[in-house]
């Protein structure tokens, strides 16, 4: 079940908590971090297992930042105290007054989270998800509302098409030629975005995504985004103004 950015952030307290943290204020993580983590998996998917994978691997980054850091002080005080900062302990009064270590912290911080959440959403399969088609796009996009409203792990690829023709209708866009479904699937497939069932006929194949749903909603709102922001900023270099709202794909 989705859920919001505040539950999220209620379920990383609960779990910081149960493995020995006094809790989320004393714990490894800044508040802040935690905020944009949940912010960010809520407006996708609000799936917890999903902010709390975000959460583990913004924690990897920041011990192996802590660990990188305490190697370069070690290295420091070891150059001083063979001569090779003469020339910086000189400038801080005397020979055996070794510079001020760097300010650390273990906490995972916004940064961490940031590029955390850049090495999860720019993997080979989100780059073939952004340069998808439109109608791919909008092909998937209807696979995932059939996937959310059976609950199955997989779809026919009729019942797909039936969803990918309605979206079509709704946002004003154009309808696939006849016998496009086929088309669509096997490149999807071929690309490796797509399981498909090759021992039906056409119109009983079944379908299955063949990379997270997440992914593919991030990445499909994603392009959204930046397709009504480029917009928005053509119209404002003509001089004109607009408070439209860019359609999306899928709610």
């Amino acid at each position: 079940m989705p859920r919001s950015a505040d539950q999220l952030m209620q379920i990383v307290k609960g779990r910081l908590h149960n493995t020995g943290g006094p809790g989320l204020i004393n714990s490894p993580f800044e508040d802040t971090a935690v905020q944009l983590a949940s912010r960010k998996v809520a407006a996708v998917s609000g799936d917890a297992r999903r902010v709390l994978e975000l959460c583990r691997r913004g924690a990897e980054l920041a011990e192996a930042r802590v660990r990188k850091q305490e190697k370069e002080l070690e290295r420091e005080k070891e150059n001083m105290h063979n001569g090779q900062g003469a020339m910086d302990a000189d400038f801080f009064g005397a020979r055996n007054v070794t510079r001020p270590e760097k300010k650390r912290s273990n906490a995972v911080d916004i940064k961490d989270i940031q590029t955390a959440q850049r090495e999860m959403f720019q993997t080979p399969h989100m780059h073939l998800l952004e340069a998808a088609s439109r109608h791919e796009r909008i092909f998937l996009a209807a696979l995932v509302m059939e996937l959310r409203r059976s609950g199955l792990s997989d779809a026919c690829i009729t019942n797909v098409m039936r969803t990918h023709e309605q979206l079509c209708r709704q946002f004003d866009e154009p309808l696939p030629p006849a016998g496009a479904a086929a088309a669509i699937a096997c490149r999807l497939a071929s690309i490796r975005l797509l399981l498909a069932d090759p021992g039906r006929k056409r119109s009983a194949q079944r379908v299955s995504l063949n990379v997270p749903r997440d992914d593919v909603v991030y990445a499909l709102k994603q392009r959204e985004n930046n397709a009504a922001k480029a917009a928005a900023a053509a119209m404002k270099e003509k001089g004109l103004k607009t408070g439209a709202v860019s359609k999306e794909e899928f709610a």
